[in-house]
């Protein structure tokens, strides 16, 4: 089942571009945190379609998926609240969400997403968090590759 996600390997990118552990808890040479994926997020301006293209770390220890804050806006996303999160400084603070509309390898997942992200030598990034990893993703965090299950047919549907 992860074969195919072995065939994206070409498309990740350097060790240099992303965030890694420099001593990886499993032992072993530097590696990225986790698997590393491309996203869009879609959202509507204007009445018409838009989207943002992303990196994205595949997150199993975080709850929510989070984007870079500056694609709410350019989106058109519906703020639908705060949550109050924990930075990596042990601080907690509030972040606005908003409804999106994620795409991971074609499948679109409509999930609540928190308007954060992250910085890497200057590039934004976004971190895709249980919310829609329990969905349809299988990770294999230390080989740095996952797998997208194809949305299921609704019911009733031939």
């Amino acid at each position: 089942m992860l074969e195919k996600s072995r065939s994206r390997a070409k498309s990740v990118p350097r060790l240099a571009e992303v965030p890694i552990y420099l001593k990886p808890p499993w032992g072993g040479r530097p590696t990225p945190f986790a698997p590393i994926a491309s996203i869009q997020i879609h959202g509507s301006v204007l009445g018409r379609e838009a989207s943002e293209s992303a990196r994205a770390l595949l997150d199993s220890g975080a709850d929510y998926t989070e984007i870079p804050a500056r694609f709410a806006a350019r989106l058109g996303l519906r703020r639908v609240g705060e949550k109050p999160i924990a930075d990596a400084d042990g601080k907690e603070r509030k972040y606005p969400t908003f409804f999106a509309r994620v795409e991971l390898e074609g499948r679109v997942f409509e999930v609540v997403v928190i308007a954060k992200g992250f910085i890497v030598n200057g590039a934004e990034w976004a971190l895709i968090g249980r919310d829609i990893l329990t969905q349809a993703v299988v990770l294999n965090g230390p080989a740095n590759v996952y797998d997208v299950a194809p949305a299921m047919p609704a019911s009733g549907a031939p």
